[in-house]
């Protein structure tokens, strides 16, 4: 029965093993970007800064808002204090006292924690536009993943019509051979290319998979997952993208945010120097009532604080200060340098365009030496050698192409994000 039980598990394994095989996700550049910004981890991990960021504007308010605070104490003496006047006996001092106090504190002069609170807000604003930038950069990851899985199918395809053609070339120079007008030398040629076409296919098809699981990693999915396009269209035309796009970068915005929260930190490090005031309501109880103290009892306070003099508070408004010119300074340079990236993604994009109208070329007349060096080799004017290096030459013009279209579409995605025209 157990050896039953193998062969039937076997058997279903290998019955259901193709079925698994098409269960394999497939998926749009569009579904992948939808599924990238809410499935990818590392994103998800990023826009949790956002909720720490929403923890700490609230921190920072509250410490301008009221706060009630209550407590309790048992307090418990070897001896109650007493004292006999005449006939009366007075308790001073009960041995056991509960008492109990409510405080209710408002601040209500207190500049510098108002800037916190102020820059506080601005911290959550930048942390949004890092959300943002994090977005636009996995929408330019997940393409080139996306391309990368279009580009290793294609390669795949071609190394087995490039086999196809090779084992082709093995039957025709076999028939020569046995009619009597071929060489042996031209079948152990064919066939050297039959096998160098399986080699290049088991690798293509490793990098295939490779790709895939890749895909599947950056879209938060499990296991791989495959490209729907089997072709990639020419990318739209955005190498027209004019100067200043840097500037509505999410990256530069935020920068531009914290540099505003250096200059207003510049603020609160001065104003810890002036005075704040306080006020606080205090409600307090106590049991058994002694003949000094009543059971309940209640008092305003305000209190003025006035700091006369603290060094390190003046060593904290010049690292305040440096810390303010080192935020604008790194502002200024993100600028420049996305400006910088801008114009050499629209050179890229140039390029990757001339690389894919050059490799087209190629491709066709690598298809016209092709078909030129078979119609020799059929009259028998050629060897097979010049057969087996042109279908050489067209799997390579071919796998050229296909490589220089994923480029030429990545290049167009990196240029819309960092002209900052990516949604």
């Amino acid at each position: 029965m157990k050896v039953y039980a193998i062969v039937m598990s076997c058997v279903l394994t290998s019955l259901l093993a193709p079925a698994v095989a098409k269960a394999e996700r497939e998926v749009s550049l569009e579904e992948a970007h939808a599924l990238a910004t809410t499935q990818n981890l590392n994103l998800l991990a990023t826009q949790e800064e956002i909720r720490r960021a929403d923890a700490l504007v609230m921190q920072a308010w509250g410490r301008l808002l009221p706060s009630l605070n209550a407590e309790a104490t048992l307090t418990v003496r070897d001896q109650a204090t007493v004292a006999k006047i005449g006939p009366t006996e007075l308790t001073f001092t009960p041995r056991t006292t509960w008492t109990g106090r409510a405080i209710l504190s408002q601040p209500v002069f207190s500049p510098s924690t108002f800037l916190a609170a102020r820059n506080a807000q601005d911290a959550r604003a930048a942390a949004g536009l890092d959300v943002e930038a994090a977005r636009r950069a996995l929408r330019l990851t997940t393409a080139s993943a996306y391309y990368a899985v279009v580009t290793a199918r294609r390669i795949v395809e071609v190394s087995e019509h490039a086999k196809e053609v090779a084992q082709t070339s093995v039957r025709d120079a076999t028939a020569r051979l046995e009619a009597g007008s071929g060489r042996r030398i031209d079948v152990s040629r064919a066939e050297i290319d039959v096998q160098d076409a399986e080699r290049r296919i088991a690798k293509a098809r490793a990098a295939l998979a490779d790709a895939k699981e890749a895909l599947g990693l950056i879209l938060g999915v499990e296991g791989p997952v495959s490209a729907r396009d089997a072709v990639l269209a020419a990318p739209s035309k955005t190498s027209t993208v004019g100067d200043g796009g840097e500037r509505n970068r999410p990256e530069v915005k935020a920068a531009t945010l914290r540099a505003r929260m250096a200059d207003r930190a510049v603020d609160a490090a001065r104003w810890a120097l002036g005075p704040t005031l306080d006020t606080a309501v205090a409600l307090a109880w106590s049991h058994p009532e002694s003949e000094l103290t009543r059971d309940v009892q209640w008092q305003a306070m305000a209190v003025l604080t006035v700091p006369l003099y603290d060094a390190s508070r003046y060593g904290m408004i010049r690292e305040r200060r440096a810390e303010r010119a080192q935020a604008h300074l790194r502002a200024e340079q993100l600028a420049r340098e996305l400006g910088n990236e801008i114009r050499a993604a629209r050179r890229d994009m140039e390029t990757q365009e001339i690389a894919v109208r050059t490799s087209e070329k190629q491709v066709e007349t690598a298809r016209e030496t092709l078909r030129q060096a078979q119609a020799a080799y059929a009259v028998g004017t050629h060897a097979n050698l010049e057969v087996i290096e042109a279908q050489q030459a067209l799997r390579d013009a071919e796998v050229g192409l296909a490589v220089a279209q994923a480029e030429w579409n990545i290049a167009a995605v990196r240029l819309a994000i960092a002209a900052g025209q990516v949604p």
